[in-house]
């Protein structure tokens, strides 16, 4: 999402966007059923008040629920995780993912997009990150079979084949990376 906003605040500096399971409102409101419940928001909000550390371990186990490779990459991903962010700054992040609608703000974007979203993702909605495809004047979505909310985990060389793809058919010259 924050990649998304940045894009459409100026256009100019970016060449391309990859987006990987976006939404364009991390939760549910009127006209939008695609997100989470505003109470459950607000649950998380309040675990990483309490224990942060704890709160991280939780989500990462839920937001990997569904994934063929889910013990392996929540293995991973506890084990690499760096030293947390302040409680200050993570609730500061959890607020901006709650007031932040991009709906009306992305038809308007001309950044080409090329997002990737798990099929199995339970948190965010696959169909979120078809919506951010389609609502953008140069979108491509890539559904990532069997992944949940961090497709590319165990799916490295294919996001880079994707991604280079993407990038020679967008960027100017071709130059891709």
């Amino acid at each position: 999402m924050l990649a998304l906003a940045a894009a459409r605040l100026a256009p100019d500096v970016f060449s391309a966007v990859v987006a990987i399971s976006p939404t364009p409102s991390f939760i549910r409101r009127p006209g939008w059923s695609l997100g989470l419940a505003p109470a459950q928001l607000a649950v998380f909000r309040e675990q990483v008040r309490t224990d942060a550390p704890a709160a991280l371990r939780r989500f990462i186990v839920e937001f990997n629920r569904g994934d063929l490779l889910a013990k392996e990459i929540s293995r991973r991903l506890m084990r690499e995780a760096d030293t947390l962010p302040s409680t200050r700054v993570l609730t500061t992040g959890l607020d901006w993912l709650e007031e932040t609608d991009l709906r009306a703000a992305l038809p308007g974007l001309e950044v080409p997009i090329l997002v990737f979203h798990g099929t199995a993702d339970g948190l965010i909605p696959p169909a979120a990150g078809r919506w951010v495809a389609e609502h953008v004047a140069h979108g491509r979505f890539v559904a990532v079979e069997g992944a949940a909310h961090a497709p590319f985990c165990g799916r490295e060389d294919f996001f880079v084949k994707e991604i280079r793809r993407f990038l020679q058919q967008v960027v100017p010259n071709g130059t891709g990376i």
